[in-house]
């Protein structure tokens, strides 16, 4: 590791930048860029059965019961609604708003209705 000073000094561990995007590589950068980064991986957004495993996991990871009606009132308010793209990573974003407003409140995380359109306004920034 090179400081601004000119100092340097050995970091005992290994270092893997990684970079994450929705966007087409070549769209963000030259192509003698892209080059330089040897392994690329695509992953695709989740079908719907991996989409609801994945929130079914994640609301077991947070102690929340899984609720069949809030998830179709999730699909069709958070998504539908919005045309908005599942990502795997909305799962875990969103019940984790749910968690954090309910200690904030001093009350258990619950999958309702009513934490589902709160933590959807404030992960999608649109009612």
């Amino acid at each position: 590791m090179t400081l601004h000073t000119g100092k340097k000094f050995v970091i005992p561990f290994d270092v893997l930048a990684l970079f994450s995007t929705d966007l087409e590589p070549k769209d963000l950068v030259h192509e003698a860029f892209l080059r330089r980064l040897r392994y690329k991986v695509r992953i695709e957004r989740p079908t719907d059965g991996e989409y609801l495993a994945i929130f079914k996991a994640v609301c077991q990871a947070n102690k929340l019961d899984f609720d069949q009606a809030g998830y179709a009132y999730l699909l069709e308010q958070g998504y539908g609604r919005r045309e908005v793209a599942r990502n795997a990573c909305h799962p875990r974003d969103l019940i984790s708003l749910i968690a954090t407003r309910a200690r904030f409140e001093q009350r258990k995380p619950q999958f309702t209705l009513e934490n589902i359109r709160v933590a959807c306004l404030d992960y999608f920034g649109e009612p």
